[in-house]
């Protein structure tokens, strides 16, 4: 006698897969201090996988050997980046007067420009203003 294989109906199956989202998206909310470095490091591992393996294959390094120096590779570049960035920042830091002396012209002469497009003289002003406060 053949057995009836059960099948559940739609809106069970649904119902189901549905509850399971809510389940996976609840244990990634509460796990996130474990999964955000595993996902940091598997990037980190995908990104640096093609210079070790450039670094086992042209520069014969041992596996251990094209790891290491491959994550010194990358903590240079990312050592470099955040020295260039860091002296861009001082840089500026240390122009923030004359920046601050620039953009008060700019605001000045771009009043001047609108007056002098739109014909508004000061006097003219006031009083649109006060029409549209009104409305």
């Amino acid at each position: 006698m053949p057995t009836k294989k059960l099948i559940a109906p739609f809106y069970e199956r649904l119902a189901l897969v549905l509850i399971g989202f809510m389940a996976l998206g609840y244990l990634v909310i509460m796990g996130k201090d474990l999964l955000d470095p595993m996902i940091f490091g598997f990037i980190f591992a995908i990104l640096l996988l093609p210079v070790c393996n450039f670094l086992e294959s042209k520069l014969r390094l041992p596996r251990s050997m094209a790891s290491l120096v491959s994550i010194l590779l990358l903590i240079g570049v990312i050592g470099g980046i955040l020295y260039l960035v860091g002296s861009q920042i001082s840089n500026m830091a240390n122009d923030w007067p004359m920046l601050q002396k620039q953009v008060k012209q700019s605001i000045q002469d771009l009043q001047e420009w609108i007056q002098h497009a739109f014909m508004l003289t000061p006097p003219n002003k006031w009083p649109m203003l006060t029409i549209q406060q009104k409305n």
